[in-house]
């Protein structure tokens, strides 16, 4: 993360608080920081996350009924399968009881959303559905995101790949001139958690 700071810096990159919040994890509820990057645009949170926090125990109630088997029991097996192997890996936490979510918040006013699996081309997506709890409804935006083209993407990974050798060891020349260097931290995806994406 150092690394990549780093990099932000020598280049001028305008957002000063996106190394911070992939450290802390980017907000889904409230207003996202506007980042100086991007075009200016504006999407609204169409309902207060404090609303949605007192609705929360009905939400629930009402999620309770669509949880249920896709009907395929191979794919529910993958995905409950896969769930557990980003638990090993870190990514997320759990399982929990709605006990032990209570007593974790200490309060009754919490969400949890609703995780299926799209098969697209073979491979199985796992889909963490927010807008149904109405989550995505608490997040506002003054930034219009363009997202970059297939050729742009493919650039991107050509470089990033091409930075880190079979060891893991990272290697990036910035325009300067200078050359940063370091290792791949030991618990990123190339350790226990090869394959997981």
């Amino acid at each position: 993360m150092l690394l990549f700071e780093e990099m932000l810096k020598s280049i001028g990159y305008k957002d000063s608080t996106l190394v911070q919040e992939m450290k802390l994890g980017f907000r889904v509820t409230g207003w996202a920081t506007k980042s100086n990057v991007f075009n200016p645009g504006f999407r609204a949170p169409q309902l207060d996350v404090e609303e949605l926090r007192s609705r929360s125990q009905s939400i629930r109630q009402l999620l309770e009924h669509k949880v249920k088997s896709s009907g395929d029991q191979a794919l529910d097996e993958e995905i409950w399968k896969q769930t557990l192997e980003e638990e090993k890996c870190g990514w997320l936490d759990g399982p929990f009881t709605e006990q032990e979510m209570s007593a974790f918040f200490a309060s009754d006013n919490w969400l949890a959303n609703r995780r299926f699996g799209i098969l697209q081309n073979e491979v199985l997506r796992l889909i963490d559905d927010y807008t149904e709890t109405l989550v995505n409804a608490t997040f506002g935006a003054r930034d219009k995101v363009k997202l970059p083209t297939a050729d742009e993407t493919a650039m991107i990974a050509k470089v990033l790949l091409s930075s880190v050798d079979e060891f893991g060891n990272v290697s990036v020349q910035l325009a300067s001139g200078v050359i940063l260097s370091g290792k791949i931290h030991p618990l990123s995806w190339t350790s226990q958690c090869e394959g997981q994406s």
